[in-house]
């Protein structure tokens, strides 16, 4: 083997190393920032003087600790589907349960758009995106009963 094609195959290795180990990097930063998100969410839940500082939408400290732990869960799912741990089809299932409970879709109502505010990526976009469609098709169906009844 010529020097030069040794020396070039090396270089394609050690690039493709260094790009590994930086996406390896930069889901461990995920996935350590989400669990300290998790670990503040659970302190805000439970924690009275915390529900005081966080609140600033005026809810109740029950309707603050409930949606406290809506967005726990959304952020989990989030991390899951950011790490591979779901692909689309895992995270529709997940999703579209997550919809079926009042509180998430009153969560979502209100926060969506905060949400998309602060995505920074393709990835995100596209998991706030399902979100909302499953969103939108959970009160089309909750409508619909509500039609059906009257």
């Amino acid at each position: 083997m010529k020097l030069s094609t040794t020396i070039l195959a090396a270089t394609v290795v050690g690039g493709v190393g260094v790009a590994l180990a930086e996406r390896r990097h930069r889901q461990r930063l995920d996935f350590d920032s989400t669990a300290l998100h998790q670990r503040l969410c659970s302190d805000i839940t439970t924690d009275e003087r915390q529900l005081a500082l966080w609140d600033v939408n005026g809810l109740t400290p029950e309707q603050f600790a409930r949606s406290v732990a809506v967005n726990r869960q959304i952020s989990y799912t989030q991390m899951k589907y950011r790490l591979g741990l779901l692909n689309k089809r895992t995270l529709v299932v997940q999703i579209r349960h997550l919809m079926e409970r009042p509180g998430v879709r009153e969560y979502w109502q209100r926060h969506h758009a905060f949400r998309f505010a602060e995505a920074t990526d393709r990835r995100d976009i596209e998991f706030l995106t399902l979100l909302n469609e499953e969103y939108d098709l959970a009160t089309r169906h909750e409508d619909s009963q509500l039609a059906t009844a009257s």
